[in-house]
């Protein structure tokens, strides 16, 4: 193949014209209805580089495509292409060709295929729909190609820049043509209808009128498509009445994906600096991200390809950090998370948009699944029928991460998070002094003082209850004006992932006294105290929340502070088999599997070491013997191996001997020398660990039950 790319080149462009199909196509809102018919194959065009028709038989035949839409209609051909017609090192190319003739779309594949090192091979094509024999004014020119930029951005088909598309890719090794040869189809008539109405546009008016631009010599005449992408829409008032707004952010930074970051942090960020104005994208992105306000609803949203639109989180906007382009948001546990046709329309968002702001009803009701005039929640001014200190705890696996993120945070309209690890200190959590270098250059440090995860929560609370003065300030108020503020005053949390990672009683120091229901600020015995670092004062405002969650595995509800204990309600999140209401492949009962591994557990270790559903929940969706194998593989048997320290022989206490098996050894394995142990040290037992392909669904059920091979 690699000294064949024609060959390659000709195998893509049939499979391409093989998957012709009849498409639905939405181009600037108008639906537009392309039946596709097959035409006489043209004889071989030539001599060719690599290729022949003895070789690689006849031509491969073009398709015509016809195209209705309300109030008109055209048509063209895919065909395939000598890219040098009659030399010897043409090269197969595959066109899109009007009936005039003009060309539409054209793609030369034989030279981009000559790298035999390319994994996967990118072919672009030209997106520009500048006019030729136009001419245009500099400012004209501008207005017109932005314009043409919108359109093309908000058809789906996925740009690489402002002129180029990526219309599909070639996996060199095998010449696969992807993500398939019919996407490939249909983004070449994507394009071809898009550039068919811009290349004359006095034919416009002959065949119909899919997408118009202005008449533009005099500069008169309003663009019909919109004006410059930061003017194209209003994206309304400020929202006086206190209504939400709908905004989707996508996540690719010049093709760097940062969806993880995004949902791991519970935040989404513009990739553009605000200095950038020379790009329509930034200033578009920055007049909108402008107007985005704490309550607003964002979903971070893909989009491209076969002009699929995929919600990856849809969060409630908490905080506004427009110095590092950043919305925190709070997950919407209940949101949909929509995969399909992207609404199109006025109204429904340019989706291709780094920000888009989504405003027609129904669009709103498809991507948030709310209607659209639903105000900001307000569950948060109900009081919250939780306890003001709260620990989930349990053994890995049991949900309590989720339970916070899923179940506790939207309870809440804003909140702050970091988990505890060795290593934190008090310092990290109430203030501290910390090292910074100096401006200018210079190397030398200076120190400052800096509030902790803590006293920022306490200050943000105060904030939400309406104060906005520090909290040594809302101190120094008298006692009923502090309760007056913080009565009925919406809730803040904080959230605290393996709390007992960290040394509790040191890294909450006076904390453990004010942080108690009856000492917090606003309430009948609250504590006020002068902090160490700042000599300010302070106390925990009484619509603060402390959650945490907490690994018995590492650590048991015993082994904490007793001092810590005595002021957090502990919650037990335990293994339920009823969350495992699924079936799985060959008669596996999950249930009754992980109830013997934990009966197991407690007896050889403790209840603090059973091993929790949440490892088993990805079976819901993928229930085969393969996907077991791997969650034994990737979860169970490490943490088995970490709960007995290596130790196998009691890991085949739990598992069976189909899991472990004792190796056969011979005294002679141990060195000619005496040593006073020698005769213990040859008689040790040495295990392995069965290979994961041999597991059968036998070796499953054999863990609860006795069965045959037969079974």
């Amino acid at each position: 193949m690699a000294n064949e790319p024609n060959r390659t080149a000709l195998a893509v462009v049939r499979a391409i014209l093989d998957a012709a199909h009849p498409l639905d196509l939405t181009i600037q809102g108008t639906r537009v209805r392309c039946e596709v018919g097959g035409l006489p194959a043209d004889p071989w065009p030539g001599p060719m580089r690599g290729v022949s028709e003895d070789a690689d038989g006849p031509w491969p035949a073009a398709v015509r495509v016809g195209c209705t839409w309300e109030g008109g209609s055209c048509s063209f051909r895919v065909t395939p292409f000598d890219a040098y017609h009659g030399w010897p090192d043409g090269e197969v190319a595959i066109a899109a060709i009007s009936d005039r003739p003009q060309q539409l779309v054209f793609l030369s594949l034989g030279r981009l295929l000559e790298d035999p090192e390319a994994p996967e091979v990118p072919v672009e094509a030209n997106a520009s729909l500048a006019k030729r024999r136009v001419t245009f004014s500099k400012e004209d020119q501008r207005t017109l190609n932005d314009a043409i930029a919108e359109i093309l951005a908000s058809s789906g088909l996925p740009m690489v820049s402002r002129a180029r598309l990526r219309t599909f890719s070639v996996e060199a090794a095998t010449g696969a043509v992807l993500p398939s040869p019919s996407v490939a189809f249909r983004n070449l008539v994507h394009l071809a209808l898009i550039k068919l109405d811009f290349i004359d546009q006095p034919g416009t008016a002959e065949r119909g009128k899919l997408v118009s631009l202005p008449k533009l010599g005099g500069g008169s005449a309003p663009l019909a498509t919109g004006t410059a992408v930061e003017e194209e829409e209003d994206d309304g008032d400020e929202r006086a009445d206190g209504t939400r707004r709908y905004w989707a952010g996508g996540f690719l930074w010049d093709g760097d994906s940062q969806l993880e970051r995004f949902k791991a942090n519970n935040e989404w960020q513009s990739g553009w600096t605000e200095d950038q104005h020379e790009s329509v994208a930034a200033r578009s992105t920055w007049k909108r991200l402008r107007k985005v306000r704490v309550g607003d609803w964002l979903a971070i949203k893909g989009y491209g390809g076969t002009n699929d639109l995929v919600v990856h989180y849809v969060g409630e906007v908490v905080a506004i950090d427009l110095a590092n382009r950043t919305l925190k948001l709070r997950p919407i546990p209940d949101a949909p998370h929509y995969h399909g046709q992207a609404p199109t329309g006025a109204g429904a968002g340019a989706w291709r948009d780094t920000l888009v702001p989504v405003t027609r009803p129904d669009a709103i009701e498809l991507v948030f699944g709310v209607k659209a005039d639903a105000a900001p929640a307000e569950s948060a001014t109900v009081p919250l029928d939780l306890p003001k200190n709260l620990i989930l705890y349990g053994p890995p696996g049991t949900g309590k991460t989720w339970q916070l993120q899923t179940q506790l945070m939207p309870k809440f309209p804003a909140a702050d998070a970091v988990t505890f690890h060795q290593a934190y200190s008090y310092e990290d959590f109430i203030e501290g002094i910390r090292p910074r270098l100096e401006e200018g250059g210079t190397s030398s440090l200076a120190y400052q003082l800096e509030d902790g995860l803590f006293k920022r929560a306490c200050s943000a609370a105060l904030r939400t209850a309406g104060y906005d003065g520090s909290i040594a300030q809302f101190c120094g108020l008298t006692k009923a004006e502090r309760a007056a503020i913080l009565l009925g005053a919406k809730p803040h949390g904080v959230f605290i992932d393996e709390i007992n990672r960290g040394n509790v009683a040191r890294v909450f120091g006076e904390l453990i006294t004010l942080i108690e229901d009856d000492k917090r600020l606003g309430a009948e015995n609250e504590i006020i105290v002068t902090l160490p670092y700042s000599r300010t004062r302070f106390g925990v405002p009484s619509n603060l929340y402390v959650i945490g969650t907490m690994n018995t595995a590492d650590r048991s509800v015993e082994a904490l502070d007793s001092a810590l204990r005595r002021r957090f309600e502990f919650q037990e999140m335990a293994p339920s088999v009823d969350a495992l209401d699924f079936v799985i492949a060959n008669g596996i009962d999950l249930p009754r599997l992980l109830t013997t591994i934990n009966q197991r557990l407690e007896r050889l270790r403790d209840r603090d070491h059973c091993i929790g559903h949440a490892y088993f929940m990805c079976l819901r969706d993928d229930p085969s013997l393969e996907r077991l194998k791997r969650v034994f593989q990737a979860s169970v048997i490490p943490l088995l191996r970490e709960y007995f320290f290596g130790d196998w022989g009691k890991i085949g206490l739990v598992l069976g001997s189909e899991f472990i098996r004792k190796r056969q050894l011979s005294k002679k394995e141990l060195a000619d020398f005496v040593h006073e142990d020698r005769d213990a040290l040859e008689d040790r037992a040495v295990y392995d660990l069965v290979p994961t392909a041999e597991l059968t669904h036998l070796s499953f059920r054999r863990i609860y039950e006795q069965v045959d091979e037969k079974a």
